[in-house]
């Protein structure tokens, strides 16, 4: 475990998980109703989603300083949203892999010097997926899209300098594209520093 400032804070106990339950499986994710025992005595069934893959966000930004963006359709919202590329690792690839292909796969660019800004939970609450935020710099246009069959994506080039006023308008709905960008000026922000 990574000795941080939360590892020296005062935690809750955690509950006891004494089952687990699959209620609906398909390729994508099950659902599990965790039964969890609270060292109180209290018991809660817990709803988890137990995704099949973690997914991978590319923060892509072209030799112009251009942050590549994609829009489409979510189901969830039944809206066209404005997102990071990016999708499920693949068990046979590696994160930076995964970072390089759903970027070729969504939007047609590829580039170098890539490096992992952050992770985190998607929504600890109720998933189990990982999210990793993938920094790839010096992107081109080089290759032809090749979407999933419930894909039609549209790439649209962000200049940096615009990010800000994306974020303030409320722009991005999804919470996950957020904190990448997010992780993405606190780099910009670091690099600056630097200099």
């Amino acid at each position: 475990m990574i000795d941080t400032w939360f590892s020296h804070q005062e935690k809750p106990p955690k509950w006891d998980i004494t089952s687990k339950q699959l209620l609906h499986d398909n390729p994508i994710w099950g659902v599990y109703r965790y039964q969890g025992h609270h060292p109180d005595g209290r018991k809660y069934d817990f709803f988890v989603l137990n995704n099949r893959k973690d997914w991978i966000q590319c923060l892509a930004l072209t030799e112009h300083n251009e942050l590549i963006l994609v829009s489409q359709y979510r189901a969830g919202t039944d809206d066209i949203t404005l997102e990071l590329p990016g999708g499920g690792i693949e068990t046979d690839e590696s994160v930076e892999q995964a970072a390089f292909r759903e970027l070729r796969e969504e939007t047609g660019f590829s580039g170098d010097h890539s490096v992992l800004l952050c992770d985190c939970c998607a929504n600890p609450a109720i998933q189990t997926t990982r999210v990793y935020f993938y920094l790839i710099r010096n992107c081109k246009k080089l290759y032809d899209t090749q979407f999933d069959v419930a894909e039609d994506l549209r790439t649209h080039l962000l200049p940096l300098d615009k990010l800000d006023e994306v974020i303030e308008q409320g722009t991005f709905q999804s919470g996950i594209t957020l904190a990448g960008v997010l992780c993405l000026q606190r780099w910009l922000l670091k690099q600056k520093q630097a200099l």
